[in-house]
Protein backbone atom coordinates (compact mmCIF):
# COMPACT_ATOMS: atom_id res chain seq x y z
CA UNK A 1 0.00 0.00 0.00
CA UNK A 2 2.83 2.52 1.11
CA UNK A 3 4.90 1.68 -2.61
CA UNK A 4 1.28 2.64 -4.02
CA UNK A 5 0.82 5.99 -2.55
CA UNK A 6 4.44 6.99 -3.05
CA UNK A 7 4.26 6.14 -6.90
CA UNK A 8 0.75 7.77 -7.02
CA UNK A 9 2.24 10.97 -5.19
CA UNK A 10 5.30 10.74 -7.46
CA UNK A 11 3.22 10.42 -10.72
CA UNK A 12 1.11 13.14 -9.43
CA UNK A 13 4.14 15.37 -9.28
CA UNK A 14 5.69 15.07 -12.21
CA UNK A 15 2.33 15.54 -13.95
CA UNK A 16 1.90 18.84 -12.01
CA UNK A 17 5.29 19.90 -12.87
CA UNK A 18 5.30 19.14 -16.69
CA UNK A 19 1.41 21.03 -17.10
CA UNK A 20 3.14 23.83 -14.52
CA UNK A 21 6.27 23.95 -17.33
CA UNK A 22 3.97 24.15 -20.26
CA UNK A 23 1.27 26.84 -18.65
CA UNK A 24 4.29 28.96 -18.00
CA UNK A 25 5.56 28.85 -21.33
CA UNK A 26 7.28 31.62 -23.48
CA UNK A 27 7.79 32.66 -26.65
CA UNK A 28 9.22 35.44 -28.30
CA UNK A 29 10.54 36.82 -32.08
CA UNK A 30 9.13 38.69 -34.61
CA UNK A 31 5.72 37.55 -35.45
CA UNK A 32 4.33 36.68 -38.93
CA UNK A 33 0.91 37.10 -38.89
CA UNK A 34 -1.72 34.00 -40.28
CA UNK A 35 -4.99 35.55 -39.94
CA UNK A 36 -6.78 38.38 -37.71
CA UNK A 37 -6.41 36.11 -34.62
CA UNK A 38 -3.48 33.91 -35.49
CA UNK A 39 0.37 34.61 -35.90
CA UNK A 40 3.40 32.65 -36.18
CA UNK A 41 6.08 33.21 -34.01
CA UNK A 42 9.65 30.98 -34.43
CA UNK A 43 7.96 28.38 -36.47
CA UNK A 44 5.36 28.11 -33.70
CA UNK A 45 1.59 28.95 -34.66
CA UNK A 46 -0.37 31.04 -32.17
CA UNK A 47 -4.15 31.87 -31.63
CA UNK A 48 -4.18 34.74 -28.90
CA UNK A 49 -6.35 34.27 -25.83
CA UNK A 50 -9.49 35.42 -25.58
CA UNK A 51 -10.57 36.65 -28.56
CA UNK A 52 -12.48 35.32 -32.09
CA UNK A 53 -12.79 37.21 -35.24
CA UNK A 54 -13.91 36.56 -38.88
CA UNK A 55 -12.17 33.48 -40.98
CA UNK A 56 -12.12 33.06 -44.64
CA UNK A 57 -14.16 35.52 -46.60
CA UNK A 58 -17.00 37.96 -44.40
CA UNK A 59 -18.45 40.22 -46.71
CA UNK A 60 -18.46 43.78 -44.92
CA UNK A 61 -20.23 46.36 -47.04
CA UNK A 62 -19.72 50.19 -45.83
CA UNK A 63 -21.53 52.90 -45.81
CA UNK A 64 -19.91 53.76 -48.81
CA UNK A 65 -21.32 50.47 -50.04
CA UNK A 66 -18.20 49.03 -50.95
CA UNK A 67 -17.98 45.49 -50.05
CA UNK A 68 -14.59 43.96 -48.69
CA UNK A 69 -13.92 40.78 -46.75
CA UNK A 70 -13.65 42.05 -42.88
CA UNK A 71 -11.10 38.85 -42.57
CA UNK A 72 -8.76 40.37 -44.37
CA UNK A 73 -9.33 43.80 -42.93
CA UNK A 74 -9.02 42.11 -39.59
CA UNK A 75 -5.65 40.17 -40.79
CA UNK A 76 -4.27 43.63 -41.56
CA UNK A 77 -5.03 45.34 -38.26
CA UNK A 78 -3.15 42.28 -36.62
CA UNK A 79 -0.08 43.26 -39.01
CA UNK A 80 -0.31 47.07 -37.93
CA UNK A 81 -0.38 46.36 -34.74
CA UNK A 82 2.98 44.01 -34.97
CA UNK A 83 4.70 45.46 -37.50
CA UNK A 84 8.34 45.86 -37.32
CA UNK A 85 8.01 44.60 -33.28
CA UNK A 86 9.26 41.53 -31.40
CA UNK A 87 6.08 39.96 -29.59
CA UNK A 88 6.35 37.94 -25.87
CA UNK A 89 3.51 35.58 -25.47
CA UNK A 90 2.59 33.29 -22.52
CA UNK A 91 0.69 29.76 -22.72
CA UNK A 92 -2.68 30.95 -21.43
CA UNK A 93 -3.90 27.09 -22.01
CA UNK A 94 -3.22 24.48 -24.20
CA UNK A 95 -4.04 26.32 -27.20
CA UNK A 96 -3.59 30.12 -26.58
CA UNK A 97 -0.91 32.81 -25.77
CA UNK A 98 -1.22 36.35 -24.32
CA UNK A 99 0.82 38.32 -26.73
CA UNK A 100 2.65 41.43 -26.39
CA UNK A 101 4.42 43.74 -28.66
CA UNK A 102 6.26 46.14 -26.69
CA UNK A 103 4.08 45.61 -23.77
CA UNK A 104 0.92 46.35 -25.50
CA UNK A 105 -1.51 43.33 -25.31
CA UNK A 106 -2.23 42.54 -29.20
CA UNK A 107 -6.02 41.05 -28.60
CA UNK A 108 -6.84 43.95 -26.54
CA UNK A 109 -6.01 46.00 -29.44
CA UNK A 110 -7.50 44.05 -31.99
CA UNK A 111 -10.62 44.23 -29.92
CA UNK A 112 -10.08 48.24 -29.42
CA UNK A 113 -9.60 48.53 -33.18
CA UNK A 114 -13.45 46.70 -33.51
CA UNK A 115 -11.42 43.66 -35.47
CA UNK A 116 -11.96 40.91 -33.03
CA UNK A 117 -14.36 40.06 -30.19
CA UNK A 118 -13.83 38.83 -26.78
CA UNK A 119 -14.45 35.25 -26.40
CA UNK A 120 -16.46 33.98 -23.20
CA UNK A 121 -13.65 33.28 -20.98
CA UNK A 122 -11.65 36.58 -21.64
CA UNK A 123 -10.67 39.04 -19.18
CA UNK A 124 -12.92 41.27 -18.28
CA UNK A 125 -11.22 44.43 -19.81
CA UNK A 126 -11.65 43.04 -22.88
CA UNK A 127 -15.65 42.94 -22.72
CA UNK A 128 -15.30 46.91 -21.47
CA UNK A 129 -12.94 47.76 -24.91
CA UNK A 130 -15.57 45.77 -26.77
CA UNK A 131 -18.44 47.87 -25.92
CA UNK A 132 -16.20 51.27 -26.35
CA UNK A 133 -15.55 49.59 -30.21
CA UNK A 134 -19.47 48.59 -30.56
CA UNK A 135 -20.43 52.45 -29.02
CA UNK A 136 -17.87 54.49 -31.23
CA UNK A 137 -18.54 51.76 -34.91
CA UNK A 138 -15.37 51.25 -34.76
CA UNK A 139 -14.34 47.65 -37.25
CA UNK A 140 -16.58 44.97 -37.22
CA UNK A 141 -18.85 47.14 -35.63
CA UNK A 142 -19.83 49.62 -38.41
CA UNK A 143 -19.63 47.05 -41.35
CA UNK A 144 -22.85 45.29 -42.51
CA UNK A 145 -22.80 41.59 -43.54
CA UNK A 146 -24.99 40.10 -46.45
CA UNK A 147 -27.79 39.38 -43.25
CA UNK A 148 -27.97 43.22 -43.20
CA UNK A 149 -26.87 42.70 -39.43
CA UNK A 150 -23.62 44.46 -38.22
CA UNK A 151 -20.89 41.62 -38.89
CA UNK A 152 -19.52 42.25 -35.56
CA UNK A 153 -23.26 40.00 -34.32
CA UNK A 154 -22.43 37.39 -36.91
CA UNK A 155 -19.32 36.08 -35.64
CA UNK A 156 -19.19 33.02 -33.76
Amino acid sequence: MKKTTIISFASFALFSLSTFARAAETISGIPTVVNGTTIMVSGKTIQLYGIKGPKGYVACTWKSKRTMNCAKLATAGLKDITIASTVICRRQNNKTYVCKADGFDLAYGLIHAGWALPTANAPKNYFAKRDNARINKRGLWRAIGNTGQVVALQIK
